[in-house]
């Protein structure tokens, strides 16, 4: 069976199963301009619902899983995932349901140049920010929604205020979390102050609140680095390991990892995911690093994945990110 018939029949069987409910397949445009084809399943009347990706369905469909299996395992992710009781139906209307959970991700940019046409982002060396909102779907999974221009104009606001909002909630929300390459750290994972940190009762209108929350995020972080640790390597992301290479934009915490090591940072961008930092010894050069990332890009990471083709270099004495 062709790839596009599988798609027609797996849209029928969804379609026979729940014919209370509009069925649709199209494709998403992903991140790096990466295209899969998704299914939706609505009821009537809603404009919102989870999309569940065919494309590795296939896959299976043809190394010889059986179709009803593919439909049940799909019907049970959507039941799964329905959302109506965890975001509300005039989430596109109303700016102050929304605004405390709106937060910032980085993409490449030369490979999403289609996608940042239609959203609000902000330009970050060869990267680029961009938003969007984030809601709990319960069992430590979270649903998101891409901030494009029309939200924007719906909601009458502009750029300069969805990065405001961004910039205060990103480290509230997704608090960073920073691991050894030698698993020396791995106490850290098990900080009550971080889990109590994921709650989402943490957010608060107070920004004064909110910035002091953010310092002591840090400052534990980095107490936690042994002094002696200037020659490991360190897996920097976020709790929920999302899109956590935004981490490297906190406020102060590259100044004040580097300062703890007393050296600078080599960082590698080994996904959209998460960052690897490397203290600068001498040991190794910039251009060797970048020749690291591009080869660990081809072979290791996935497309939709990759964030850039070359390491960076904080530098403590005047806190920038070079390449």
């Amino acid at each position: 069976m062709s790839y596009q018939m599988f798609l027609k029949h797996i849209a029928a069987l969804v379609d026979q199963r729940m014919p209370d409910r509009t069925v649709e397949i199209h494709q998403v445009q992903k991140n790096n301009s990466v295209v899969l084809d998704g299914l939706t399943i609505r009821k009537p009347g809603s404009r919102i619902s989870p999309t569940i990706y065919l494309n590795s369905y296939y896959d299976e469909y043809d190394a010889g899983r059986d179709l009803d299996d593919i439909v049940d395992e799909i019907s049970m992710i959507y039941e799964q995932n329905q959302n109506d009781e965890m975001i509300e139906e005039d989430f596109f209307q109303d700016f102050s349901k929304v605004r405390r959970k709106i937060v910032y991700k980085l993409v490449n940019t030369a490979l999403n140049r289609g996608m940042l046409r239609n959203v609000p982002s902000v330009p970050v060396l060869d990267l680029s920010m961009v938003f969007y909102y984030i809601f709990d779907m319960g069992d430590d999974v979270c649903g998101t929604v891409l901030i494009q221009n029309h939200h924007l104009e719906s909601w009458g606001v502009d750029e300069t205020v969805i990065c405001r909002y961004a910039k205060r909630n990103t480290p509230l929300v997704l608090p960073p979390t920073m691991i050894s390459m030698d698993s020396v750290m791995k106490d850290f994972l098990e900080s009550a102050f971080y889990r109590q940190m994921m709650d989402a009762d943490v957010l608060r209108e107070s920004g004064d609140n909110d910035q002091e929350k953010l310092e002591q995020m840090i400052s534990l972080l980095v107490e936690r680095i042994p002094l002696e640790a200037d020659h490991e390597m360190f897996v920097l992301t976020n709790q929920r390991k999302y899109f956590g290479a935004a981490v490297l934009l906190y406020p102060e915490l590259l100044k004040r990892i580097a300062e703890r090591l007393d050296r600078d940072l080599y960082i590698l961008p080994s996904s959209v995911h998460e960052a690897i930092l490397v203290p600068d010894t001498g040991e190794f050069m910039l251009e060797d690093l970048s020749r690291f990332v591009r080869r660990v890009n081809l072979t290791e990471v996935e497309k939709e994945e990759r964030l850039s083709n070359h390491a960076y270099l904080f530098r403590r004495k005047d806190g920038c990110i070079s390449f």
